[in-house]
């Protein structure tokens, strides 16, 4: 068999056409397509949106201290796999913030970058780390309900817990996830 047959076997065997065998290119790659879709799979960009879901990081940070209010201006968007984040809630309640401060120490430093669920904007029973505001001032704690009253906690033991009454803690999310830079 003429190399050419033989070329023109495999292309068709593999759903691609001798030029891209040969090149890497062919006409309708340099139109956009690509391999995979000249085989009728999803493009690589198609493949991402399949798989990902993009989660929007806002600019500002968020107090593990005494508390400020963040921007809302979103910075960029991370990847997160659709199947992961599907199991923790939904993707559209979510939001990316940095840390700022020591009072989450050792759980969350300073820098650290926090996943916060909006759609989980109620304390559960047994408690957890939280996006709160208190009198208009947002942070993150660990929060715990006492019946009429809630806890408000900070890991680093340098910072005493205190108590308010439940109806002045307004919980804007739960935070369910964090990246940490190695070197800053």
């Amino acid at each position: 068999m003429p190399p050419s047959h033989a070329l023109s076997s495999i292309a068709r065997k593999f759903g691609t056409t001798v030029e891209w065998i040969l090149t890497g290119m062919d006409e309708r790659a340099e139109k956009g397509a690509d391999r995979g879709a000249l085989k009728g799979e999803p493009s690589p960009k198609e493949k991402l949106e399949q798989d990902f879901t993009y989660i929007p990081q806002v600019s500002g940070r968020i107090s593990a201290g005494k508390g400020f209010a963040p921007e809302n201006s979103i910075e960029m968007r991370v990847a997160f796999r659709k199947e992961w984040i599907a199991r923790k809630g939904s993707a559209k309640d979510m939001v990316l913030i940095k840390v700022s401060g020591d009072s989450m120490e050792p759980t969350l430093l300073n820098g650290d970058l926090v996943l916060v669920d909006r759609g989980r904007n109620y304390l559960e029973p047994q408690g957890g780390v939280y996006a709160i505001a208190l009198d208009d001032v947002i942070m993150i704690k660990r929060v715990q309900p006492t019946g009429d009253r809630v806890r408000i906690i900070s890991d680093n033991k340098m910072y005493e817990p205190f108590e308010v009454a439940a109806d002045q803690v307004k919980v804007n999310g739960k935070v369910i996830w964090f990246a940490r830079e190695l070197e800053r």
